[in-house]
């Protein structure tokens, strides 16, 4: 059952009280139909999850922590302090330098612990390479989800203060002395304000509740029984003690808590039962209640409310309805505020998740293979330079590691050094005469061996 649907079936079960005697329950259904409307705006309303953005900045503290263990040598062994390196290093090194050194310290101390992993300094190795430059760019997508972030509005009033104004009035609590929450009259509190008074029916759904009740027989007509005490409408206190009375006799009913959706709903089933009395003297106005009048005021056996409506488009003026109405845009507004931010911190949360796997990876990958130097080559086994090659100006001396540049304008750059044949002919000099037992020096492109990934990391090598 859709929550519209609830709040539906409350409001009629609000409505179909008892009718049989019509002297006793005339202004029955007016009664539940404010009653509903006061329940509404007296619910508990259902608010999503808030993520507090400190929650994103904690998960962003641990990419940081990840990245420094698996940062550079050239950066992870900087002094961090409040002067710089000579080079710059970063133009954010002010507002950084000191978190910087406080992740330093953490990762060297390798007493921190995330996701069941030791934050260490990972070795040196290819897997660490990686682990930094994919480290680099998830900062910088978990920075930009940051940044989203959507801070709640300080300026706005929250759902629930909006419903405490439809119930009581622009202060928001139960005015018992002064005309914030009741009129000094039922003529004033019970028909549409004057121009530029405050004062008037739909000031708020308090005041309305005793117009409607307001009779001779102490809520008889709009409970069904003497309640007790009067529930005339004369002035300010005695309207106030005549809505705790009578509120206190409000059919409810337990219910989920109140959603926006709820809240529309309970609108549109005001509207349903607004006029509903059909009585013959109250025709072209817009009340609510069994008195046959076409100005509510005080001193009969049942009671009503007169709404302001504007002859040329219906519009009624009323100001707690109003009010529930933006009550029930600003509960929408706020859950969906905070479901983005849920969604926010559940991204950041995985990109955590994907770089502690980069993380261990790093930590598992072995050194990165040291390169033997080789011993600086002689005579006729010197791999040519760059200068070699430009000497040679015939096609047939310009062999390898050098080649041939035809379109050269320049009769010294006919020839030119090939680098990758270069690079592999000395690391063929540099094994040479050794056997396998031995354990050759390895170096240049060969160095790699089957290491695919290492092979082009270097930007020399090909596969």
């Amino acid at each position: 059952m859709t929550r519209i649907m609830f709040v539906g079936l409350v409001m009629d079960s609000f409505l179909l009280v008892n009718c049989a005697d019509a002297a006793e329950n005339d202004n029955t259904r007016a009664f539940s139909t404010i009653c509903a409307t006061i329940n509404i705006a007296q619910s508990d309303i259902e608010e999503a999850e808030n993520t507090p953005e400190v929650k994103l900045q904690d998960e962003m503290k641990t990419l940081k922590k990840i990245n420094m263990s698996v940062s550079q040598e050239s950066f992870f062994n900087l002094d961090f302090g409040p002067k710089p390196p000579e080079n710059g290093v970063s133009p954010d090194w002010a507002a950084n330098y000191a978190l910087w050194k406080e992740l330093q310290e953490e990762v060297t101390k390798g007493t921190t612990e995330i996701s069941g992993y030791k934050l260490t300094r990972a070795p040196a190795s290819h897997a660490r390479k990686v682990a930094s430059q994919y480290l680099n760019a998830t900062m910088k997508e978990a920075q930009a989800i940051l940044q989203g972030y959507e801070k709640a509005a300080t300026n706005e009033k929250t759902a629930k203060q909006l419903l405490n104004m439809a119930l009581f009035g622009e202060g928001g609590v139960l005015d018992k002395t002064t005309e914030k929450t009741f009129g000094s009259t039922a003529a004033t509190a019970c028909n549409p304000a004057n121009p530029g008074s405050g004062v008037g029916s739909g000031m708020s759904l308090a005041n309305d509740l005793p117009c409607i009740c307001d009779d001779s027989g102490r809520g008889l007509d709009c409970t069904g029984a003497n309640i007790g005490t009067p529930t005339a409408y004369g002035g300010v206190t005695a309207a106030a003690a005549s809505y705790e009375n009578l509120v206190k006799r409000c059919p409810t009913i337990a219910h989920n808590k109140l959603t926006a959706d709820g809240i529309t709903a309970a609108v549109h089933a005001f509207l349903t039962n607004i006029k509903e009395a059909r009585k013959s003297t109250q025709v072209g106005n817009v009340i609510l209640g069994a008195r046959d009048i076409a100005t509510c005021d005080t001193g009969g056996t049942s009671g009503c409310v007169k709404y302001k409506q504007d002859t040329g488009t219906g519009k009624l003026t009323i100001s707690w309805l109003e009010t529930l109405k933006e009550a029930a845009t600003g509960l929408r507004n706020e859950n969906d505020r905070r479901n983005r931010n849920a969604q926010r911190y559940r991204e950041i949360k995985a990109l955590v998740a994907s770089a502690t796997r980069q993380y261990a990876a790093a930590q598992e990958g072995g050194p990165t293979p040291k390169a033997f130097p080789a011993a600086a080559p002689s005579g006729k086994n010197k791999v040519p330079t760059e200068t070699d090659c430009n000497k040679h100006q015939s096609s047939d001396k310009c062999g390898d590691p050098c080649k041939r540049n035809d379109n050269a304008t320049d009769a010294n750059k006919k020839c030119l050094l090939d680098h990758l044949k270069a690079a592999e002919q000395q690391t063929t000099q540099a094994g040479a005469g050794k056997t396998a037992k031995e354990g050759a020096a390895t170096t240049g492109c060969a160095k790699h061996g089957t290491d695919k990934a290492k092979c082009e990391d270097e930007k020399i090598c090909k596969w």
